[in-house]
């Protein structure tokens, strides 16, 4: 037996308030969804994603209700907000004055929670959202703190306003300090000027490259896996 850390600790508990149902959802990630690619999983993908908080203009709602596979909306990037179909249309959820981590591209001016909640409400289907994806892999610029800062500011309040169930920011497999300091930081900001509650979170997201059956099983095995909850 061995005596967990701290951050062990916050991350099983974080974990254990969340659903222990295991998930029998298969989704399909395409950056312009058309009604090919929906056609081709009519019985394997039920939700689909395209990394912005909307479809593209030319989505197949009616196919994709017929098949039963649901549009789930995603804050990408904290520091790069798409905010309309066109691209190029950005602003930034963090301060565009203060350097993003190891982020060297484009800054943005500073999105309002007016301009996100619009985003948000585009497409047809927008009145008909379940969930609300966290950002992805804020690992690779910033660090779990100023994720949890940012989470707080977006992510929760969007998903509270229009009853949305949370997805977390997408978690790595191979950094499990940076999901600790992101629950960690969560904590340390309850009482911030944007409250951070990681018990909002629905699920997590964890992205795993290696496709070992044996690393599978070890990581997600009901009952025994690394990452089961």
């Amino acid at each position: 037996m061995h005596a967990m850390t701290a951050s062990q600790t916050l991350v099983e508990s974080a974990a254990s308030a969340l659903t222990t149902a295991p998930s029998t959802k298969w989704g399909l990630c395409c950056w312009d969804c058309s009604e090919e690619m929906v056609a081709d999983f009519p019985d394997q993908a039920n939700w689909n994603y395209d990394y912005r908080l909307f479809p593209n203009s030319d989505y197949p709602y009616d196919l994709a209700a017929q098949q039963g596979n649901e549009f789930i909306p995603m804050l990408n990037l904290p520091w790069k907000v798409q905010l309309t179909q066109v691209m190029g249309n950005f602003c930034s959820g963090v301060d565009p004055s203060v350097k993003i981590g190891n982020y060297s591209g484009k800054t943005y001016p500073q999105c309002t929670m007016e301009q996100v909640e619009a985003a948000l409400m585009i497409g047809e289907g927008a009145a008909d959202y379940e969930w609300l994806m966290g950002f992805n892999e804020p690992w690779t610029h910033i660090d779990g703190a100023v994720t949890a800062t940012a989470w707080a500011q977006w992510i929760q309040p969007l998903g509270a306003k229009y009853d949305l169930k949370m997805l977390s920011p997408t978690m790595n497999v191979a950094n499990i300090q940076w999901t600790a300091d992101f629950f960690m930081g969560c904590v340390d900001q309850a009482n911030a000027e944007f409250p951070c509650d990681y018990t909002t979170i629905s699920a997590i997201s964890i992205h795993d490259y290696v496709c070992q059956s044996s690393k599978v099983n070890q990581r997600y095995a009901p009952g025994t896996g690394q990452f089961y909850t």
